[in-house]
Order: C-alpha cells, then structure tokens, then sequence
C-alpha cells in the first residue's frame, strides 16, 4: 500500500492527477458517492491489474485504501458498474490526451521514434462474443456449428470489435484511443473515424506515421490517410494475400530506397 501512495503521489505531481480526475463528469442524478472516489479506485485497480470489479470492491475496505481515495466506506462492486456505464466519454478522452501530451513534453515517447519519426500503430481487437445476448451495438457473424450428433447448424454470433491506436517502444506502450466498429462497417472505416479524433484532439504533429496491417490497405483509407497529412506504412506479413503479392512484383529486381536497422536487434 505504501507504493501504491508513492505511485500516486507521482501521477499527481507530474500529470495533475487532481486536475484530470475533477474533470471527469458521469451522468448520475442523485450520486451518493462522489465521482472522485469512484475513478480513483479504478485507477489504482488497474495498477494493481484487479480481474473484477468485485476484487476492486475488497480492497476499499481496507482504512489505507479509503486514505488514498478519501472515502471512508468501503464502496461496492455494484457502484462501479453502475458509474462505468455513465462517465462522460468526452471527459476520460480528454484526460487521457491531457496525459500523453505531459508524456512527450517529458521526452517520455522518444524511444519510441523510428529514424526521428513518432510512429502510430492501428490494430483491431475483439473484446465481447456471446450467442445469446446482444445490444444495438453488436456486430454480427454466421457461424456453424457441429452438435454431438454430428449434425452442422448455423449460429448467429454477436461480439464488439475496437480498433486501437498506439504508441510502442521498447519500454512502454502508450494508448492514445479507441474506436469501436459499428455494425456494418469494416476496421478501415472505424480506424479513419478515429484518427480524424485523434487529429482534432492532438492536433497534427503529436504523430508523423501511421503504421497498419494489410488489412487496412484500401484506396479510400489510404487517400483519407494522405488528407489527415500523415505518412503512412504498412506492414505485410500474410503472402498469400493479393497485395503483398502485388508489393513483391513491384519491387523485384529494386534495390531498398534506405536501408533500416531496428534498434532491438542491434
């Protein structure tokens, strides 16, 4: 506990934690339970990698934990879930800006240049997947399925598919946002509507380079990459697919434009 008030004590002095914490706002009428508390024990959760919002629970009984928040209760699992479905998106977005700027202020990010270049990586993850429940924000898949009898059925899956944008370096990896794919839609139209925000929100030149995977190679995604004022690399692993069967035929017999060595390997 006491490295856990050596932590926090930092992230207040460097990154104005009391600053970003006021700004977070929820949506709840008649709170009894001031939002500071409340994200404060989210916080330290996550440093201490809590599995559940239970877990999180048991540690506000602890009289040091209630110290370190300034809530002298302990607070139940239920409020979290209920606080974490009405805090201002807006808000926590923000904070986290407010935080990644402090970190390159600081030269924290510098390890994470390529050639002098602050590289952004976009990559899509599934979070949910469920055959029986489902929200107006569920993407949707068929899938089949063998019984015990050997019979093949067709099953409806819903799940919830983010596109995340990074930063990685070799010693940390910093989450500037995510976006989640609607229904419909595929990773290339999630990840352009996301790093319009993330322009609007870190302006221009936080980034130089946006890196991706082939999936992400389309003309539409590309030519909005080239608007937003980013360069852009792609990394092609899969040779099986067209475009990197495409990439090795426009480059056979081309010697490299500038060589490169990865820091990591040296």
């Amino acid at each position: 506990m006491n490295e856990l008030a050596q932590f926090l004590n930092y992230v207040i002095k460097v990154f104005a934690l009391n600053r970003v914490v006021r700004s977070v706002r929820s949506a709840r009428p008649y709170p009894q339970i001031p939002t500071r508390p409340l994200l404060l024990s989210l916080l330290l959760g996550v440093v201490l990698r809590a599995g559940s919002y239970l877990e999180i629970s048991q540690q506000t009984k602890r009289r040091r934990w209630q110290h370190l928040i300034h809530w002298a209760q302990r607070i139940s699992e239920d409020a979290f879930y209920y606080v974490s479905e009405r805090f201002y998106l807006e808000d926590l977005r923000q904070s986290l800006v407010e935080v990644n700027k402090t970190l390159k202020a600081n030269k924290a990010l510098e390890s994470c240049k390529i050639n002098g270049l602050l590289p952004l990586s976009l990559d899509a993850n599934e979070h949910f997947h469920s055959r029986s429940r489902c929200c107006p924000c569920c993407c949707q898949r068929e899938i089949q399925e063998t019984d015990e009898h050997g019979q093949k059925h067709t099953l409806t899956e819903y799940y919830h598919r983010y596109v995340f944008a990074q930063i990685n370096g070799p010693k940390f990896n910093a989450l500037l946002d995510l976006e989640p794919i609607r229904p419909g839609e595929g990773e290339a139209d999630a990840a352009l509507r996301l790093l319009g925000r993330i322009r609007r929100m870190y302006g221009p030149r936080f980034i130089d380079l946006v890196t991706v995977d082939s999936w992400y190679v389309q003309g539409p995604f590309l030519k909005g990459l080239d608007k937003l004022g980013w360069l852009w690399g792609v990394v092609l692993k899969q040779e099986r697919m067209e475009v990197f069967q495409e990439a090795r035929t426009l480059s056979a017999g081309k010697a490299p434009t500038e060589p490169f060595y990865d820091v990591l390997l040296r």
